[in-house]
């Protein structure tokens, strides 16, 4: 049995209880289980999605710098549990570590199967709460430890912000702006005072914004972001697939999909339902948040089609 064909024992249509309780916050631990999923067994949606016509004007190249330098209240992160230092919490951190070096080696064109826009990372889950945003921003973290790469983390969960007010940048002009036509991208794109780090908040709230995620300016963007810095990782961390029709849209233009899976209370059917939205076309790795396990060595297990 493969470590994914383990991952998907752990999905029931009732919440399951690891055989061991313990009491952990989210931040604890997590247990990477990546590789290719793409829609597993025989159900296939149907589901496609193009991206957007690229005829509207986009960034050009110097406007993808950032303007703008902030200082980021790095207590602040701890308390988020975003972790800093290897010494925060060693066990995460090296799972972590693991985790992004399948990213990278897909951004790298490095795995078994060339990624198209590798460097373009999407993390999400099926429903709420089930640690996609503490996911998305450890990750950003710790590329942007990485010694030839720097990392865009940007906030598209436009309904909650969480990445954005981790970062203390709640009210600041970003994402959905930069879409409505309102600024310009180096204009809301913040470098940050964490070496290696910038950060794209969600910006002012809209009511279109599954519009705006599928709009020519949004691809554009996207496409400026695949190609222009290939040390650039850009994740964004996303709403969840089953609460919003956004999260699909944004998986049909990225390269790699991050998909969180909460260990004894993520169900089998919303895990099905979730996939069968997503372009299965795409790379989509699974990681297997708050596991009581110790993780196995082999991380990373693959479905074949």
């Amino acid at each position: 049995m493969s470590i994914i064909e383990k991952a998907v024992d752990k999905l029931t249509n009732e919440p399951i209880t690891p055989n061991k309780v313990v009491e952990q916050k989210e931040s604890e631990t997590v247990s990477p289980v990546f590789g290719e999923v793409l829609a597993e067994a025989d159900r296939v949606s149907g589901h496609r999605f193009s991206s957007a016509d690229q005829k509207n004007i986009g960034p050009s190249a110097s406007d993808t710098e950032a303007s703008e330098t902030v200082s980021i209240d790095l207590k602040q992160l701890q308390k988020e549990h975003i972790i800093l230092s290897e010494e925060d919490n060693p066990r995460l951190h090296e799972e972590l570590r693991m985790i992004k070096r399948r990213l990278l080696v897909n951004a790298a064109g490095l795995g078994d199967s060339p990624v198209d826009k590798g460097n373009l990372i999407m993390v999400t889950s099926s429903v709420p709460d089930e640690g996609k945003t503490f996911i998305a921003t450890n990750l950003a973290m710790s590329i942007a430890r990485e010694i030839d790469r720097t990392v865009l983390l940007v906030d598209a969960d436009i309904a909650k912000s969480d990445a954005t007010k981790s970062f203390g940048l709640a009210g600041r002009r970003g994402l959905t702006d930069y879409l409505k036509g309102d600024a310009e991208l180096h204009e809301v794109l913040l470098k940050t005072d964490i070496e290696g780090l910038t950060v794209l908040p969600t910006g002012n709230k809209v009511s279109n914004s599954t519009e705006l995620m599928s709009s020519n300016r949004m691809a554009s963007m996207i496409e400026e972001f695949a190609s222009r810095y290939k040390d650039r990782i850009i994740i964004f961390d996303c709403p969840p697939i089953l609460v919003t029709s956004e999260a699909p849209v944004l998986a049909s233009l990225v390269g790699q999909v991050a998909f969180v899976v909460r260990a004894g209370e993520t169900k089998e059917v919303e895990f099905i339902n979730a996939i069968e939205r997503l372009d299965h076309s795409k790379y989509v790795g699974l990681i297997l948040n708050q596991s009581s396990e110790e993780a196995e060595s082999g991380y990373y297990g693959y479905y074949h089609r």
